[in-house]
């Protein structure tokens, strides 16, 4: 599959790289690294993804090239999706009437019907980026300046800074390739990491006094509320890693973050496993999406009724009986 991928690449002239609607790190990494790639080989190339980069990582080269839509005239050889686990989380600008050409899908997700005419999938790699590498590297495409930044900044969010179990050999050694080819380590994870915004810092402080422990001390939870983000003066792309505060609580096991959506009555819940426990079926429970480590659901209701339905789940993953939750 991948010999295939490589002769698209070369044959073709226009291409489409594209992300999930709200990119993380990796997401936004790996498909910054193969559209910068394209373009250094000569091909035409539109990124796109209707919304704005998360606030720590909008500075990447290539950012700037972002497209917000695609037009509706436009017709590509092939259209590369990168981090992406169903067709659903992509933009409504993505085209599905044949002219996006070759669908290649890139991930490393566990799903149960991929999709896309080409995959280069491995459920064992610790990044999309990984991937986009090891396509690079079939290629036999130099890793450029810009390229290393991104493919670095998709390894490093989607691993935990190398805290995580998916942090492999693979990922090791390309990491040790992209600092041979310029990365500095210090410069990129202070500029993710250690470069927050005053707001961020002021809603962290409103969303730290939410914390809530339960189930002998396996529980915690964290909430955002629509007041606290006007209060602070802070967007919702400054909510990634909240929920790890709650999961970092000495005893913790599993964690989730309620977050209100803009219209109210309704609450994004992410969840995050210290790896005990598998998250898969508490996210297909609640009618939501899950994996071993990571689950996410939007409910209806008032934050109470939520909690309630979330904490009935909850309890049935830790076999407690719903007779005794409070």
């Amino acid at each position: 599959m991948l010999e295939r991928i490589v002769d698209l690449i070369r044959t073709g002239h226009r291409f489409l790289v594209t992300m999930h609607r709200r990119p993380d790190g990796d997401a936004l990494g790996a498909s910054l690294a193969l559209a910068e790639a394209l373009r250094e080989m000569g091909k035409e190339v539109l990124h796109y993804n209707p919304d704005p980069p998360p606030y720590n990582v909008r500075w990447l080269p290539g950012c700037e090239a972002l497209s917000c839509t695609v037009p509706t005239e436009a017709r590509f050889d092939a259209s590369f999706v990168c981090d992406t686990p169903s067709l659903e989380r992509l933009g409504p600008a993505f085209p599905r009437d044949g002219r996006a050409g070759c669908l290649v899908n890139i991930d490393h997700h566990e799903v149960s019907r991929p999709y896309g005419d080409l995959k280069l999938i491995d459920t064992q790699a610790a990044a999309a980026g990984v991937l986009v590498f090891r396509l690079l590297q079939a290629l036999e495409h130099p890793i450029s300046h810009a390229v290393a930044h991104a493919l670095y900044a998709s390894i490093l969010t989607d691993t935990g800074s190398f805290r995580y179990d998916s942090t492999d050999p693979e990922a090791l050694h390309v990491t040790g390739e992209l600092i041979a080819a310029g990365v500095r380590p210090w410069e990129i994870a202070s500029r993710i990491y250690e470069s927050q915004p005053a707001a961020r810092v002021r809603l962290l402080a409103k969303v730290l006094d939410t914390l809530e422990v339960a189930f002998d001390g396996r529980w915690g939870s964290l909430t955002v509320t629509n007041a606290m983000l006007d209060a602070a003066g802070a967007s919702r792309d400054m909510l990634d890693g909240f929920v790890n505060h709650a999961r970092a609580v000495d005893g913790v096991e599993v964690a989730a973050l309620f977050v209100e959506e803009a219209a109210g009555e309704r609450w994004k819940v992410s969840f995050r496993s210290r790896g005990h426990y598998d998250l898969t079926a508490l996210g297909k429970r609640l009618g939501g999406k899950g994996s071993p480590n990571a689950a996410s659901v939007v409910l209806t209701g008032t934050l109470p009724e939520v909690k309630e339905r979330v904490s009935q789940a909850v309890a049935q993953l830790f076999g407690v009986p719903a007779s005794a939750v409070a």
